[in-house]
């Protein structure tokens, strides 16, 4: 791998223009150019979520029809090799994360498919002593790719719609978080911290368009899918695959130049500009090249600031109920159920997010069960539908007599039901009411 890096490193460093041999590269450098060419070239390819960007505001709208099209036409040939290679089935599944088993033979194809195209073509070609313009054209083509993802995911936390916070959380035992519902609460209750790492995927992204400062933005994005991919690893998020993926674009991406930063970083010997993304041999050419990525770059961007923008919008308006309500009574047919947490029917607290379809029915037993709340002021009447049975609808009257009062009187399970909540106090918890402070004369901990 050295010396295929170091072979790329002392390509062509010509001024624009002027006529120079191109060096030949060694042989290895030769086969392994070959293999990450076609591995690279056939996952962007193949991967729906990469190649859908390139259409921009083309392609916003794109849903599971397109973005899984390419899994599905694949579906057949990698559950053949799941079932007869490795003895699992590996049937594509939508929306179930991006590390089903689908994925991972998905992924050994590609390699197995990656090897034959190198070792063909190194028979085919075997007279070629260089592929350095190749090279740079294939770069180009890695940055798009890459800056396309960094933006995807850069808006999605700017905005902020990836990570959202759920005010039910704030009740919901410690215990019963998943690894990855922390690593999501944790970044969703700062949006700051989630507006901030999103940023600098994005800046990412813009470095990457523009060819003078694409090396610093092949490092900035290896950084922060290093972080990602850990995260994905240390929380179990369903994404460690693909986040791997495109910390691979951004290695692959820098290492041309791993000589210059070992040289910037570990020695005092001076470093020459790199010319690597000189594409020809005038300087309007390239300079019109240039314009070409960072305008591509920006239609991608565009579009995506503007699907995320219109995800906000289209947000309903916070529930005006919105709150943590303890059920301080609670009657069935007349009958006062006491608060035992051995009851399986009494309810303990509703919770109403700001997003009518995260409002959550605590029970006795401290278990969660959401519902759609649609709230009428005008006919003071509260709809709970099920979501995983929208046969179940609750409808229920309100009456508020105070802010932090509430009732609720209606038909649960075929029976008459009554209740009287309580509003909890939000400053009195913790995480939402402690606030930043740069003067802390004491550690607070609690």
């Amino acid at each position: 791998m050295s010396t295929y890096v170091d072979s790329i490193a002392l390509q062509d460093d010509r001024e624009v223009g002027e006529e120079k041999p191109q060096r030949r590269w060694h042989p290895a450098t030769l086969m392994v150019f070959r293999f990450y060419f076609a591995y690279l070239l056939l996952f962007c390819l193949s991967t729906g979520q990469i190649m859908v960007r390139w259409g921009g505001f083309l392609t916003n709208d794109a849903g599971e029809s397109v973005l899984g099209w390419e899994a599905r036409q694949l579906s057949p040939v990698v559950d053949w090799v799941g079932s007869h290679v490795f003895g699992v089935q590996a049937r594509y599944h939508p929306s179930r994360g991006g590390d089903i088993m689908f994925y991972w033979v998905w992924v050994f194809c590609l390699l197995v498919l990656a090897v034959v195209v190198a070792v063909i073509w190194s028979v085919l070609d075997r007279r070629r002593t260089q592929y350095t313009m190749l090279h740079k054209w294939f770069q180009v083509f890695l940055r798009i790719c890459l800056a396309s993802q960094m933006f995807f995911y850069g808006t999605l936390k700017v905005f902020p719609v990836q990570m959202r916070f759920e005010l039910a959380r704030m009740i919901e035992p410690w215990g019963d978080f998943s690894p990855m519902s922390v690593l999501w609460q944790q970044v969703a209750s700062s949006r700051p911290y989630e507006m901030s790492l999103g940023a600098a995927e994005i800046v990412a992204g813009l470095l990457l368009i523009l060819p003078r400062t694409a090396l610093l933005g092949a490092l900035l994005s290896a950084v922060s899918m290093l972080q990602v991919f850990v995260l994905n690893l240390a929380f179990d998020v369903p994404v460690k695959l693909f986040a791997f993926q495109l910390l691979l674009l951004s290695l692959v991406l820098a290492a041309p130049h791993a000589r210059r930063l070992r040289d910037v970083f570990l020695s005092d010997r001076p470093v020459e500009r790199s010319r690597a993304q000189t594409l020809f041999r005038t300087v309007r050419a390239n300079r019109i090249a240039a314009g070409a990525q960072v305008l591509l770059g920006i239609w991608i961007l565009a579009a995506l600031v503007d699907q995320s923008w219109t995800i906000t919008r289209m947000e309903e308006p916070k529930s005006p109920l919105y709150g943590i309500w303890n059920i301080e009574e609670y009657s069935v047919a007349g009958h006062e159920l006491p608060p035992l947490t051995t009851d399986t029917q009494r309810w303990r607290r509703i919770v109403f997010d700001d997003v009518p379809a995260q409002t959550s029915v605590q029970s006795m037993n401290d278990s969660l069960t959401k519902y759609r709340a649609d709230v009428d002021q005008n006919r003071n009447t509260l709809t709970l539908t099920d979501p995983s049975n929208r046969a179940r609808v609750i409808v229920l009257t309100y009456t508020r007599p105070q802010p932090d009062r509430l009732t609720l009187d209606g038909q649960l399970d075929g029976q008459p039901v009554h209740m009287r909540l309580e509003q909890l106090d939000l400053q009195k918890i913790p995480q939402l009411a402690r606030g930043f402070h740069w003067v802390q004369e004491d550690a607070y901990k609690h």
